[in-house]
């Protein structure tokens, strides 16, 4: 009886505990299908707006393919604009080079025909001042010889007062004709100055000094009248070729430098006539003291205007 009541008990006892697991589990799966159901409404939404996002963005990747196809043509037809218009000017450079070398080469060919004529310039010029050269040595060596030959007539024990006028005479002429020597080659070119040497004239002007010297025991003679074949000087000047020394080149010179008149050298300062050789390239200053032009000027222009200055 008591093994009966306990096995009613446990039986009871089981019934409840199952009762209450049944309502436990029927309360879980309630609350369960609930949030189940929420869960569904909620991913649902979510999966309706990413479709809607997606759908958006798959017209937006449309639209944007749309666009760089279209940017892509765009740049499809650029390139071959540029294409075209590079082969044009790579045309057009290539012309224009071509042209610029033709041009050079032309220019190169007529510079190289300048040359040429300028060499054979410079040949001819050169060739002429050596023939120059070689008669002045032989005007030299003529005019050494004459001076030696006035210089013996000089010192002769019964020279008279006419061989001293003779000898005087043609000191001059040799003096004039140094001048004019010195004066042609101060008028050569550099180059040719430069690669043909000059004639020493030092020895032909230290025999016209020592003569010089001789003859200054001699009285100065009165100044002789103009040459008949020479024409007379314009008026206003003087004829500075009746001064010992002084040639026609020489002359041409000085009145080129404004030096016109006997009046005008004989007032020259020391200074001037540096400046006048410095500016005509010759040694005019020692030659106005050695040959005593100026004082030569001073008689000139007396037994010309009876004046002195």
């Amino acid at each position: 009886m008591t093994y009966l009541i306990a096995e009613i008990l446990v039986f009871l006892a089981a019934s409840a505990l199952i009762g209450f697991v049944a309502a436990w589990v029927l309360r879980g799966a309630r609350a369960g299908a609930a949030a189940a159901a929420e869960g569904d409404a909620t991913w649902s939404h979510r999966l309706t707006v990413a479709e809607a996002d997606f759908e958006a963005k798959a017209l937006a990747a449309e639209a944007a393919q749309a666009r760089l196809q279209a940017d892509l043509h765009a740049a499809e037809n650029r390139a071959a604009l540029l294409q075209s218009e590079t082969g044009k000017r790579h045309g057009e450079l290539e012309a224009a080079l071509k042209t610029q070398a033709r041009a050079a080469e032309a220019l190169a060919a007529e510079r190289g025909h300048q040359l040429e004529q300028m060499r054979n310039t410079f040949n001819t010029a050169n060739n002429e001042f050596r023939a120059r050269i070689a008669i002045a040595d032989r005007e030299t060596a003529r005019l050494s010889a004459a001076l030696e030959s006035a210089e013996a007539a000089l010192n002769a024990p019964h020279a008279d007062s006419a061989r001293a006028a003779a000898l005087e005479a043609e000191r001059d002429a040799l003096a004039r004709r140094v001048s004019d020597l010195e004066m042609a080659l101060t008028e050569a070119s550099p180059a040719s100055r430069d690669s043909a040497p000059a004639p020493d004239l030092a020895p032909l002007q230290a025999r016209i000094a020592e003569l010089e010297a001789a003859l200054a025991a001699q009285p100065v003679p009165t100044p002789a009248p103009r040459k008949a074949t020479r024409p007379p000087p314009p008026p206003g000047e003087d004829d500075l070729q009746a001064i010992s020394g002084i040639g026609p080149v020489l002359e041409k010179a000085l009145k080129a430098q404004g030096v016109v008149t006997y009046r005008a050298l004989a007032g020259l300062t020391p200074d001037e006539a540096r400046a006048l050789g410095a500016s005509m390239k010759n040694n005019f200053a020692d030659r106005l003291v050695r040959d005593k032009w100026q004082d030569q000027a001073r008689a000139q222009h007396l037994a010309r205007y009876g004046e002195d200055i």
